[in-house]
C-alpha cells in the first residue's frame, strides 16, 4: 500500500473531522498550522485531542524557549469549563505524552508546510521526530 502524502492526509482529516475547511489556494500556508499537527500526531479534534494538541504545541514552544504552558492550560480549563464532566475523563497521561513529543520533536514553528504537501506522512514524521500518540 502507498504512502500517504501530507496533501491527502489534509484532505482525508477536513473530510472526517467535524471542523470547517480552511479557504485555501491549495497551499498549506492557508491550513493552520494547528490542524498540520492534528495529522502529524494522529489525534482526533475531541476535547481530549485538542488538549494533547495544546500539550504537543506547548512542548514545542517550550523546546525553542518559549513560554507554551499557559495555551495548554488554557485550553484544558476552556474544555472543562464548556463540560464539566470532563474533569473525570480526561486522560492526563496522554496529555502528558503529547507534551514530551512537542519537546522530542524537531519540528519548528517557522517550518514551510508548502515544501513539506507532497511528502509522505512517515517520511515527515521521521524527518522531524514526530512520534504519534496511537
Amino acid at each position: 500500500m502507498p504512502e500517504i502524502k501530507l496533501k491527502e492526509a489534509i484532505d482525508q482529516f477536513y473530510r472526517s473531522q467535524s471542523v470547517p475547511v480552511p479557504t485555501s489556494n491549495g497551499s498549506g500556508t492557508d491550513l493552520s498550522r494547528h490542524d498540520i499537527h492534528h495529522i502529524l500526531m494522529n489525534i482526533d479534534t475531541s476535547d481530549q485531542g485538542e488538549c494533547e494538541i495544546m500539550a504537543f504545541e506547548g512542548g514545542l514552544m517550550a523546546r525553542l524557549g518559549g513560554q507554551a504552558l499557559l495555551p495548554m492550560l488554557f485550553q484544558i480549563k476552556a474544555a472543562i469549563q464548556d463540560n464539566p464532566i470532563l474533569i473525570n475523563q480526561l486522560d492526563c497521561d496522554r496529555i502528558s505524552r503529547a507534551w514530551q513529543a512537542g519537546l522530542d520533536s524537531t519540528l519548528e514553528l517557522s517550518d514551510d508546510i508548502d515544501l513539506l504537501l507532497d511528502s509522505c506522512l512517515e517520511s515527515i514524521r521521521e524527518k522531524y521526530n514526530i512520534k504519534p500518540l496511537n
